[in-house]
């Protein structure tokens, strides 16, 4: 952020520099807008505005309050930055002068406005999560996991389709996560199955040891070549 330098020495400081002040908080603000949203010009929604409480807005890189449009709302929203004035001072030439400029946007209908975005959409539609996959070494099917990490949680995907015929109650034993996961308790949940071109629900115990080691047990099951079956889990880590 740019700084207002100051040393000793009895300074002058001129009203230039108090500009200078304001615009170096400005700009850090929308440089940091900016860096959020992807856009030079971060027009967003901070804070929606309700009937009791006033939001938050940034239009062309500054950030101010706005009010809710009071009445009914049909078509398109439009702002516009409305000043308040006070903190009357007389100046040494005789002259009054308001010195406080308070701004704040106002809502209103707009034949040509544009609904602005919210800057949680700005921010979810540049979010990148890491995704993985890792095929399973598994003689009797092509099987993998496919994982994508969201926070404190993976959303985990195993997708099996059988080579060959087997009777398990075991859809993967003892195999690898595409992320590290910490040991939890076991998980219960659905896996969707096509057997014998008939649709089936199996019930799935899904334990994950300390070395991230996930082992998927279900009814015993018989299967034959052709066959797939599709787990979908969210683990909280």
């Amino acid at each position: 952020m740019n700084r207002l330098l100051t040393f000793p020495g009895q300074q002058p400081i001129y009203l230039g520099d108090i500009d200078f002040m304001q615009d170096s908080v400005k700009n850090a603000f929308r440089q940091l807008l900016v860096a959020l949203t992807g856009s030079d010009t971060p027009n967003c929604i901070l804070k929606t505005a309700t009937a009791e409480q006033d939001g938050v807005i940034c239009l062309d890189g500054e950030i101010m309050p706005y009010k809710a449009y009071q009445g009914t709302m049909i078509g398109s929203y439009g702002y516009k930055v409305v000043s308040s004035y006070s903190g009357s001072r007389t100046f040494k030439n005789g002259e009054v002068h308001d010195c406080y400029e308070e701004r704040y946007a106002e809502e209103s209908l707009a034949i040509s406005g544009t609904n602005l975005p919210t800057l949680d959409s700005l921010l979810s539609s540049r979010m990148r999560f890491p995704k993985r996959a890792i095929v399973l070494p598994i003689d009797y099917s092509e099987a993998s996991i496919s994982a994508i990490r969201i926070g404190a949680s993976v959303l985990l995907e195993l997708s099996i389709k059988f080579t060959s015929s087997l009777t398990t109650e075991y859809l993967v034993n003892q195999s690898y996560m595409p992320f590290s996961v910490s040991a939890t308790a076991p998980k219960y949940c659905v896996a969707g199955a096509n057997i014998g071109g008939s649709l089936k629900t199996l019930p799935a115990e899904v334990t994950i040891d300390g070395e991230s080691l996930m082992t998927v047990r279900i009814p015993q099951t018989s299967f034959s070549a052709g066959d797939q079956c599709t787990l979908n889990l969210s683990i909280l880590l």
